[in-house]
């Protein structure tokens, strides 16, 4: 088990904290909006490498067209330093960054949706940058809607008065602005050479509708799109083998659900196939808002995708094939979680997916690749000042092995707004 340390900690203040609708649906109540700029801006990349300097942020939102109030706090967090930008549980960063991480809130909501990042140094110091807003298309997991790349930062971005509706931002690593895309972005994951493959639909603002085909985008680090591939049907989500560097691309507007398979280059692998498995006869429908999913977990073996409906492991898909596999029983006995890979590959922590009880953050299970049970290890209680309440929300564990929890602030002196705790401890399973 891990020997706990001393943690970082900091904390924050927010306003009235609001969650984003669906982007698309969104598009429908700007019918006057502009279109946006989207050709990538000139620049060369950065002198130095981004090492020591990660981006911290915190869900805060304006309501406004397209968002609704939500009682509960989003906190999608979690930072890790892994070269190889594995999709893990914890925002995966680029060759040098560091793994110190933390999340900050500006008091008062802008006028654009989404998530603020700023940027922070490995000491904690701000550096008084801002890359937000960055919308959450799927709060469970950090990496498929916020990554570092090898210049920087890629982020999906849904700017209020502004179409396409949601597109894929590039920043350096400074945080200077590189570019959107010029498609409206539907998901998106990290590669293996610091780049980012998306899932993006075509955008006309002169045409009804204005979304048009699908295409399976490979972009650089400064958001241009190397390759694409157009595809049939309306997929929404998408992760990298990082071994073989093929895409598994799902589909989850259909029922059942389907996926395929993609090579480096773009070429088909598999046809279209059904994902039927399911664990303990559960449905596959799409899971209510209330759950963290569906999403897609590279596991230890490079090659292997498990499946999570937001609530439950219900399949796993392997590399190239044209069907699924029910997910072990060492997935399927452990239902409300997802997977941080841990000890370069050899291992996992095991996290609570977010909206559970206090209790579910406040330790965590280990297992080897096999998934045989290590033991748990439990997070050393806060100490909150001034007669303050420090309730935990969420774990993650990035790459790197630094362990990050966020919690709510109540009592003491404290009013009715939001207010966070952050403690983190780098590179404690690393």
């Amino acid at each position: 088990m891990p020997s706990f340390g001393s943690a970082v900690e900091r904390t924050f203040d927010t306003g009235t904290h609001v969650d984003c609708d669906d982007a698309t649906s969104a598009a429908a109540t700007v019918s006057s909006a502009a279109t946006r700029s989207t050709a990538p801006t000139t620049g060369s990349a950065p002198t130095t490498s981004p090492a020591g300097q990660v981006a911290l942020g915190f869900g805060v939102f304006s309501a406004d067209a397209g968002m609704s109030a939500d009682a509960g706090m989003s906190a999608d967090a979690g930072m890790s330093a892994d070269a190889g930008m594995s999709a893990d549980a914890g925002m995966s960063a680029g060759a040098g960054m560091s793994a110190d991480a933390g999340m900050s809130a500006d008091a008062g909501a802008s006028a654009d949706a989404g998530t603020r990042y700023d940027l922070y140094s490995a000491a904690g110091a701000p550096q008084n940058i801002s890359l937000g807003p960055v919308v959450g298309t799927d709060r469970a997991v950090i990496d498929p809607w916020f990554h570092p790349t090898s210049l920087g930062y890629q982020g999906l971005v849904h700017d209020i008065g502004l179409l396409p509706p949601q597109v894929l931002r590039s920043w350096d690593a400074t945080g200077k602005l590189l570019g959107d895309s010029a498609r409206n972005a539907v998901s998106s994951t990290p590669t293996a050479d610091g780049g980012s493959v998306v899932l993006a639909q075509e955008f006309d603002a002169t045409r009804t509708p204005s979304l048009g085909p699908t295409h399976l985008d490979w972009t650089d680090a400064m958001g241009r799109v190397t390759q694409s591939v157009t595809l049939d049907g309306t997929p929404d989500h998408l992760i990298q083998a990082s071994h073989s560097q093929h895409v598994l691309v799902l589909d989850t507007t259909t029922s059942p659900w389907r996926a395929r398979w993609f090579d480096a280059k773009g070429s088909s692998l598999t046809p279209w196939f059904d994902v039927n498995a399911t664990p303990q006869g559960a449905s596959m429908t799409p899971p209510p808002a209330s759950r963290s999913g569906p999403y897609l977990q590279l596991l230890a073996d490079a090659t292997t995708v498990a499946l999570s409906d937001g609530a439950s492991w219900v399949a796993v898909l392997r590399d190239g094939n044209a069907s699924e596999d029910a997910a072990p029983g060492w997935l399927t006995s452990r239902p409300g979680t997802r997977l941080a890979t841990i000890r370069q590959g050899t291992g996992y922590a095991v996290l609570a997916l977010p909206h559970g009880e206090a209790e579910r953050f406040e330790r965590f299970e280990i297992l080897t690749p096999e998934g045989d049970s290590c033991g748990f290890a439990t997070v050393p209680a806060p100490m909150p000042p001034n007669g303050q309440t420090w309730t935990p929300q969420r774990l993650d564990v990035g790459g790197d092995g630094t362990l990050f929890q966020v919690s709510n602030r109540t009592g003491g002196d404290l009013d009715s707004s939001v207010h966070c705790a952050f403690r983190w401890w780098r590179e404690l399973l690393r």
